[in-house]
């Protein structure tokens, strides 16, 4: 009988290779634009927003869009346009699985009432399948 041995062995491999999604050869610009939480916003000499304030207004002012962003009015109004479509798409597909629901309940009653009555091709009739419990909410 041949002697069996087992053993465990664990390894970390890393790639420094640049990746695709990475954004390219170059490393990413990281600013922080958070100010410090001790930095005034406004310099009491000039009466203007400080270096760390400025910054971070305007990076706010980029991850919003910048100029060309939308305005809060037009972001309210694709909200609610958008609310307001799944309300009706909610309620379209309430109706259709309702619908649904009675076009097997008909496809049922109807190859039953063929092969209670002995019909021609009755017997060819497929036995429906378990009907899934769709429930719209």
């Amino acid at each position: 009988m041949a002697a069996v041995d087992c053993s465990t062995r664990v390894g970390f491999a890393s790639a420094a290779a640049p990746t695709a999604w990475s954004g390219g050869v170059s490393g990413r610009s990281v600013t922080d634009w958070l100010p410090p939480y001790d930095s005034p916003v406004l310099d009491p000499k000039t009466g203007k927003f400080t270096k760390a304030w400025y910054r971070f207004f305007r990076e706010l002012g980029n991850r919003v869009g910048g100029a060309a962003g939308p305005s809060i009015t037009q972001v309210v109004t694709t909200v609610a346009e958008t609310q307001q479509q799944v309300a009706n798409n909610t309620v379209f597909t309430a109706q259709a699985v309702d619908y649904a629901a009675s076009v097997a309940a008909t496809a049922e009653a109807t190859a039953q009432v063929a092969q209670n009555n002995g019909l021609s091709g009755a017997g060819s009739i497929p036995p429906t399948g378990n009907r899934p419990n769709y429930q719209v909410q």
